[in-house]
Order: structure tokens, then sequence, then C-alpha cells
């Protein structure tokens, strides 16, 4: 089976755990983070996320209310990465994020 982990991946306890699980079984497994997309502001203390006040605000509101451009080039890239490998499962951690479902019929 094809699986796709979809999460922050900041702690290894939830995301690598599943990841590894499955790998361990014998699946195909794939990940998908978007720490990156919000620049690693819902996390400052422990990522590398500069001080500037008003550029986390910027991103951890868009990461809170899952709205803005940030959010919107993660739907997109998602979509994008399902579209090349064709996964059969999504297993989503804490997710924040409002994907639009699009039917293949």
């Amino acid at each position: 089976m094809k699986i796709l982990v979809v999460g922050d991946w900041y702690l290894p306890i939830y995301e690598q755990a599943l990841y590894d699980a499955f790998s361990n079984l014998g699946h195909n497994v794939d990940k998908f983070s978007w720490i990156e997309y919000f620049k690693y502001y819902q996390y400052p203390k422990l990522n590398k996320a500069d001080k500037n006040k008003l550029k986390s605000i910027y991103y951890r509101l868009q990461n809170r209310f899952t709205i803005g451009p940030s959010v919107n080039n993660l739907n997109h890239d998602l979509i994008n990465k399902n579209k090349k490998i064709n996964m059969t499962l999504y297993l989503y951690i804490e997710v924040h994020i409002s994907i639009k479902i699009q039917s293949k019929n």
C-alpha cells in the first residue's frame, strides 16, 4: 500500500514514528511536511525562526486560521505531490490545514 504521512514533522514521536512503523511493515511510505510553509514560526523556540515579530504573527495567523498564501501554496504542493505519486492512504497528524478533495470521477 502507498501511504502519505502529512503533518508538521516537528517532533519524532508523531509523524516520524508512523512513517517508520509503516516502512518496517513493508509499505511504500512518503512524507509531506508543512512546517516549512510557515517558516517555523509555529514553534519558534524549537526551530530556526528569526525574531521578527511581524513575520511571526503573519505566519502563525495563517497556520491557525488556515487561510493565506502559505496555506494556498501548501495545498497546491500537496495536490501536485499526490498527482506525481498517487498515494492510496493519507494520514494527517494535527491538521490545521484545509484541503479541497477532488474526486477522480
